[in-house]
């Protein structure tokens, strides 16, 4: 099993931060304002600006979401079970609402394959939302989501609390082992999918991705606006730098 414990979690959060170019930047302002040199001031500035470009951080998230093709439903093989990804659950106030967060085409897409039966179990992930001081999970509120639309309560699983993919793909395997599951559809975001296949593939698991959720429309021609630095381009640029350095985090320790 790879997932970090709690330690090694908040040291590779802080050390990957630290890589992003907002982080570099901040520390090359520092750097400006140890040294009284304006060159480096100047390179914390063309590094937030490149990095913001549509041009740039589009075109970079759009790599790692053509790893894996589009599929429409009807065009996904069926499986033992279909397996969505947490992080898309915000708030949840246990009875009468969930505040879900940009990414709940995972749980859609999950409940929609399972209704069109691509698979009779319906695997549900995710970290503790501690704030609400009784451990109850992502999981948790996306099964109380997904029994109002009629997903039968029996073709449901939640598995235990968890922090990273590393964690999840670990859990679904002990939960494969247990039930006897040998392939699953696996839901993610389409940018988030290389290193979720790469993480269930270290535990034995056959997968069949079913990316969702895209940032960068397929094909879509550059336009003047992809030059201006944007909001966006830096989060896409950020969200594709954290997923290289991800992956090479897991590559190295797999070997070990």
């Amino acid at each position: 099993m790879l997932a970090p414990t709690s330690a090694q979690y908040l040291l590779r959060k802080l050390l990957t931060y630290a890589a992003l170019p907002l982080g570099v930047a901040l520390a090359l302002l520092v750097l400006a304002f140890l040294t009284g040199r304006r060159r480096w001031t100047l390179a914390a500035a063309a590094l937030l600006c490149l990095s913001s470009l549509p041009a740039v951080g589009d075109r970079l998230i759009g790599v790692l979401e053509e790893r894996y093709p589009r599929l429409e439903a009807h065009q996904c093989p069926p499986a033992d079970a279909i397996v969505v990804l947490g992080g898309i659950v915000g708030d949840w106030d246990e009875a009468l609402r969930i505040e879900w967060s940009d990414a709940v085409e995972r749980y859609e897409w999950g409940v929609r394959l399972q209704q069109l039966g691509k698979a009779p179990l319906l695997i549900l992930s995710g970290g503790a939302l501690d704030r609400l001081g009784n451990r109850l999970t992502e999981g948790d509120a996306m099964r109380e989501a997904a029994s109002r639309e009629g997903v039968p309560e029996d073709a449901i699983r939640v598995i235990r609390d968890v922090a990273v993919t590393a964690d999840e793909a670990a859990a679904v395997a002990e939960l494969a082992r247990r039930e006897r599951l040998e392939r699953v559809i696996l839901v993610t975001s389409a940018f988030h999918m290389p290193r979720a296949v790469y993480l269930f593939d270290l535990e034995g698991l056959k997968t069949v991705p079913f990316p969702v959720d895209y940032r960068q429309p397929a094909g879509r021609p550059a336009r003047i606006l992809d030059f201006v630095p944007q909001a966006d381009g830096l989060r896409h640029t950020e969200l594709t730098l954290k997923e290289f350095y991800g992956l090479l985090y897991y590559r190295v320790f797999s070997g070990w």
